[in-house]
């Protein structure tokens, strides 16, 4: 209300009047039409209305009575407002005013009871007023805001309801639970194909009769129609067939309230005819897809958030898994080996975060029995199941990159084999230089002395043109030798070691005898398959070379034995010697490298050594703790089938 109005009645300077009510409760008298008896005063008390008594005196209109629902509302005692003036109170309701006085102006009761609304600040209040007697009016107030508001809530929500009903693409009907419809917007038509001056039956919400003339089975929509409306708790999903062709999605429900009431059903359909055809359209591409992808010889396996989600058949021979069972669900990662687990995770990375291919790279795979093999991986992101993912193309590259290593080794071992051809013919080219030059010289000295006469110094110099040839010839010799070490001229053959070494050590007698060596042979020496000719030239060549590098050791000793381990079968010549400086290990095969200058040789013995070993398929190296540590000549060869001592 406005200033004035109820819930700012005057409660403090309120002036007490006279109250005949009060007055007829005090003396036990009976008013007549008052309301002093008892039983209605404490109705009138207890009323959930507020209601006022005013009296008419005076042309004004003066509170007598509120009971207590009213002082509730103003917040105000009734003691204490007693005798306030109705202009004052309803001084922003001149309607309800107005109400008041013409009730004075007919004869008691037969001016009807106004009924009006007024507003208090955030609330609604629904006023009657009624004469009581010729000089009382009751004015009965009731907080209505609740229910307005609900009213207004259910309007606002009703036209929402409708707006969407009808602005909806899809077709929406309503209906009671007897079926009778209540809503439907136009879709419906439009989607059934109803048209617009069909006599539609109210009674009939899904208009079952049309429906049946359209169908591809009438009869059955029918059947499904009946029982959901005898069943109104029951949902439906499916679609209808038309007969033009046209699927229609139709879906439908039980509509309930919050007390669990059935109040109806309502359906909703939907044209999915475009959508069945593209999902048909797009089982078939699948499906052909799929056809395309099982029958591919290269592996194709597709991964969701770096699991596997699908393998093919060849994917499944490569991973060793078949079917796919045991590695759809684990993660790609765990089938990289470690070595390429770091690139491969950069460019997954790129792949799940960029959505950019990866290219073909190489890498090394694990089976699920636990070997490797290499495999080349490329992929392209796609989308699979309606979630990211990745398309992976994957091929075994074992061979090729077996064949690649080769080569890289062939390539690697040419270009030792140039730098040393290089160095081979440089230092071939000086020393056949030298001792040419020495027999020109000593041919022109035998010249000289032979025009002077002097037989005694040209016999000297023939000497010396002898031993200079026998240089040449040994140089010549040595070289012709390494030139062939590389090749096996006899196929290769049972050799028993013990006998072979024992041969080389024949060979070196007298060398072993002069120096004090004392050679020791092992018991057991095996049996190797090989060229009996050029394995002499091998043992020949160490033998002699332990003795010549032996140094000033004082109890020289040879050591020639054999043992197995995870190379295979191992054999050794180790002496006491003068050894090798470490830095020097690696060159000890290389031609022409001769560690010690005084020692007399070629420099081409060892080199022609590791050439036989590795003819016949073995390796040769060289150990030693130093200088003056003696060394150890370590090589491999091919063991016979039937190995044994050697007779």
């Amino acid at each position: 209300m406005k200033e004035g109005s109820l819930n700012t009645l005057p409660q403090d300077d309120a002036i007490p009047r006279k109250n005949p009510l009060r007055e007829n409760e005090r003396t036990g008298t009976n008013g007549g039409d008052s309301v002093d008896e008892l039983p209605f005063r404490t109705l009138f008390l207890t009323s959930p209305l507020a209601t006022f008594i005013w009296q008419h005196r005076d042309s004004e209109f003066y509170l007598m009575e509120m009971n207590r629902a009213a002082e509730d509302l103003v917040r105000g005692l009734s003691q204490f407002m007693r005798g306030v003036k109705a202009s004052e109170t309803y001084a922003g309701e001149p309607a309800l005013l107005d109400h008041i006085r013409r009730c004075f102006s007919g004869k008691t009761g037969q001016e009807p009871g106004l009924v009006t609304e007024t507003h208090i600040p955030g609330r609604v209040i629904h006023a009657t007023a009624s004469r009581l007697s010729p000089d009382l009016v009751a004015v009965s107030l009731q907080d209505i805001s609740e229910r307005t508001w609900t009213e207004e809530a259910l309007r606002h929500k009703t036209a929402l309801f409708e707006a969407q009903l009808h602005s909806s693409t899809d077709g929406i009907i309503v209906a009671d639970t007897t079926g009778k419809k209540i809503l439907q917007n136009v879709r419906v038509a439009e989607i059934w194909k109803i048209p617009k001056n069909a006599a539609l039956d109210p009674d009939d919400a899904l208009q079952i009769r049309h429906m049946k003339e359209i169908t591809r089975d009438p009869d059955g929509f029918a059947a499904r129609a009946h029982h959901l409306f005898s069943h109104p708790y029951e949902t439906c999903n499916d679609m209808v067939d038309l007969v033009d062709g046209t699927i229609i999605e139709r879906y439908s429900a039980p509509v309930i309230g919050k007390n669990g009431k059935n109040y109806g059903r309502i359906w909703k359909f939907r044209d999915i005819t475009e959508q069945r055809k593209a999902e048909l359209a797009l089982k078939e591409s699948e499906e052909k897809f799929r056809r395309v992808v099982e029958s591919a010889p290269a592996g194709i396996f597709i991964a969701i958030d770096g699991l596997f989600a699908y393998l093919n058949p060849a994917a499944c021979r490569l991973f060793g898994a078949e079917p796919a069972g045991p590695l759809e669900g684990t993660p790609v990662i765990d089938r990289i080996h470690p070595d390429c687990q770091g690139i491969l995770a950069d460019r997954l990375r790129i792949l799940n975060q960029e959505r950019q291919p990866i290219a073909a790279i190489g890498e090394k795979i694990f089976r699920t029995d636990g070997t490797v093999f290499y495999a080349e991986v490329s992929a392209v992101p796609i989308v699979f199941r309606g979630r990211d993912g990745a398309l992976f193309f994957i091929s075994d590259i074992t061979e090729r990159k077996r064949a690649e290593d080769q080569r890289e080794a062939l390539i690697s071992e040419l270009a030792r084999k140039n730098a040393e051809l290089d160095r081979f013919t440089y230092t071939v080219s000086h020393d056949l230089k030298s001792p040419l030059l020495a027999l020109r010289a000593y041919l022109a000295l035998l010249e000289e002395d032979i025009r002077d006469g002097d037989i005694a110094t040209a016999n000297t110099d023939i000497v010396k043109i002898g031993t200079t040839a026998e240089r040449l010839e040994d140089l010549i010799n040595s070289l012709l030798l390494l030139s062939r070490s590389g090749r096996i001229v006899d196929s290769p053959m049972p050799v028993s070691f013990k006998d072979l070494t024992a041969e080389a050590v024949a060979l070196l007698e007298t060398t072993y005898n002069q120096r004090g060596v004392k050679l020791t042979i092992q018991e057991g020496l095996p049996v190797v398959m090989g060229d009996r000719v050029r394995l002499l030239q091998v043992m020949t060549n160490l033998l002699d070379n332990a003795v010549k590098y032996m140094g000033d050791q004082k109890q020289p000793r040879v050591v020639v034995g054999s043992r197995k381990d995870e190379a295979g079968l191992v054999l050794y010549v180790q002496d006491n010697g003068a050894g090798i400086a470490e830095q020097n290990l690696k060159k000890a095969f290389d031609l022409y490298e001769r560690f010690n200058p005084e020692v007399p040789g070629t420099g081409i013995g060892l080199a022609t050594v590791k050439r036989i070993i590795e003819a016949h398929g073995g390796k040769i190296e060289v150990k030693s703790e130093g200088e003056g540590r003696g060394a150890t000549f370590v090589f491999t060869l091919p063991a016979a089938e039937k190995n044994g001592a050697g007779s």
